[in-house]
Protein backbone atom coordinates (compact mmCIF):
# COMPACT_ATOMS: atom_id res chain seq x y z
CA UNK A 1 0.00 0.00 0.00
CA UNK A 2 2.73 2.46 0.92
CA UNK A 3 4.69 1.94 -2.31
CA UNK A 4 1.50 2.14 -4.35
CA UNK A 5 0.43 5.33 -2.61
CA UNK A 6 3.76 6.86 -3.64
CA UNK A 7 3.27 5.84 -7.28
CA UNK A 8 5.94 3.15 -7.33
CA UNK A 9 5.68 0.12 -9.57
CA UNK A 10 5.50 -2.94 -7.32
CA UNK A 11 6.91 -6.44 -7.61
CA UNK A 12 5.54 -8.74 -4.92
CA UNK A 13 4.92 -12.35 -3.99
CA UNK A 14 1.39 -13.74 -3.60
CA UNK A 15 1.50 -13.60 0.22
CA UNK A 16 -0.83 -11.70 2.49
CA UNK A 17 -3.06 -9.27 0.65
CA UNK A 18 -0.74 -8.42 -2.23
CA UNK A 19 -2.61 -10.51 -4.80
CA UNK A 20 -5.82 -8.68 -3.89
CA UNK A 21 -4.18 -5.28 -4.30
CA UNK A 22 -2.20 -6.17 -7.42
CA UNK A 23 -5.13 -7.86 -9.13
CA UNK A 24 -4.02 -7.33 -12.74
CA UNK A 25 -0.78 -6.81 -14.69
CA UNK A 26 -1.64 -3.10 -15.06
CA UNK A 27 -1.16 -2.73 -11.30
CA UNK A 28 2.15 -4.53 -10.80
CA UNK A 29 3.93 -7.85 -10.88
CA UNK A 30 3.16 -10.90 -8.75
CA UNK A 31 6.13 -13.27 -8.93
CA UNK A 32 6.45 -16.86 -7.74
CA UNK A 33 10.23 -17.30 -7.66
CA UNK A 34 13.65 -15.82 -8.37
CA UNK A 35 13.22 -16.22 -12.14
CA UNK A 36 9.98 -14.20 -12.05
CA UNK A 37 11.62 -11.57 -9.87
CA UNK A 38 14.55 -11.22 -12.26
CA UNK A 39 12.24 -10.96 -15.26
CA UNK A 40 10.03 -8.33 -13.62
CA UNK A 41 13.03 -6.27 -12.48
CA UNK A 42 14.53 -6.33 -15.97
CA UNK A 43 11.21 -5.30 -17.53
CA UNK A 44 10.77 -2.34 -15.17
CA UNK A 45 14.39 -1.22 -15.48
CA UNK A 46 14.26 -1.23 -19.28
CA UNK A 47 10.73 0.07 -19.82
CA UNK A 48 10.35 3.49 -18.20
CA UNK A 49 6.87 4.05 -19.64
CA UNK A 50 5.60 0.74 -18.20
CA UNK A 51 7.16 1.52 -14.82
CA UNK A 52 5.46 4.91 -14.69
CA UNK A 53 2.12 3.56 -15.95
CA UNK A 54 2.02 0.74 -13.39
CA UNK A 55 2.99 3.16 -10.61
CA UNK A 56 0.27 5.60 -11.64
CA UNK A 57 -2.39 2.88 -11.93
CA UNK A 58 -1.53 1.43 -8.53
CA UNK A 59 -1.49 4.87 -6.90
CA UNK A 60 -4.98 5.57 -8.25
CA UNK A 61 -6.30 2.25 -6.93
CA UNK A 62 -4.78 2.81 -3.48
CA UNK A 63 -6.18 6.34 -3.26
CA UNK A 64 -9.66 5.24 -4.32
CA UNK A 65 -9.95 1.99 -2.35
CA UNK A 66 -7.69 2.45 0.67
CA UNK A 67 -8.00 6.10 1.67
CA UNK A 68 -8.97 6.41 5.35
CA UNK A 69 -11.90 8.66 4.47
CA UNK A 70 -13.31 5.98 2.16
CA UNK A 71 -12.70 3.24 4.72
CA UNK A 72 -14.34 5.36 7.43
CA UNK A 73 -17.42 6.07 5.28
CA UNK A 74 -17.77 2.39 4.40
CA UNK A 75 -17.48 1.41 8.07
CA UNK A 76 -20.09 4.01 9.03
CA UNK A 77 -22.54 2.74 6.38
CA UNK A 78 -22.02 -0.83 7.60
CA UNK A 79 -22.53 0.12 11.24
CA UNK A 80 -25.66 2.12 10.42
CA UNK A 81 -27.12 -0.81 8.49
CA UNK A 82 -26.40 -3.14 11.41
CA UNK A 83 -28.10 -0.75 13.82
CA UNK A 84 -31.26 -0.69 11.66
CA UNK A 85 -31.31 -4.46 11.26
CA UNK A 86 -29.58 -6.15 14.18
CA UNK A 87 -28.26 -9.70 13.68
CA UNK A 88 -31.06 -12.23 13.88
CA UNK A 89 -33.76 -9.72 12.95
CA UNK A 90 -34.09 -11.07 9.43
CA UNK A 91 -33.37 -7.68 7.86
CA UNK A 92 -35.95 -5.49 6.12
CA UNK A 93 -39.47 -6.82 5.58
Amino acid sequence: LEAGAMGCAVIATPRGGTAELISSPELGFIVQNEVGLESALRELLVNTRLRQEIGSNLRQKVLVEHDWRVIGRNALVLLQSLMRYPPGSGGPR
